[in-house]
């Protein structure tokens, strides 16, 4: 509930702390959240699904590569590394 708080803050740091619990079942919500009208917290979103590495945001994490705002496109690029090398491991 707090990724749709009409407080920017209080989204991008519900979305921080979901990246660090890496829990898998906040991948869908975390997706939606690439589409907030903050910059700040679609970052946070795109960091936060390369810490839960779910194969599931890749191509969200593709389409965020698109954002307007350099910081989200950062944070894309990493987490698709991070979910790509995760992949790759046996």
């Amino acid at each position: 509930r707090a990724l749709e708080h009409p407080n920017w803050a209080v989204r991008s740091r519900a979305a921080k702390a979901l990246g660090k619990i890496a829990d898998p079942r906040a991948v869908d919500p975390l997706i939606r959240v690439l589409k907030d009208p903050d910059a700040t917290v679609r970052a946070y979103a795109a960091e936060a699904l390369g810490e839960i590495k779910d194969p599931g945001a890749i191509e969200p994490l593709k389409r965020a590569l698109e954002d307007p705002d350099k910081n989200v496109v950062k944070q894309a690029q990493k987490s698709l590394k991070r979910i790509l090398e995760d992949l790759r491991r046996p």
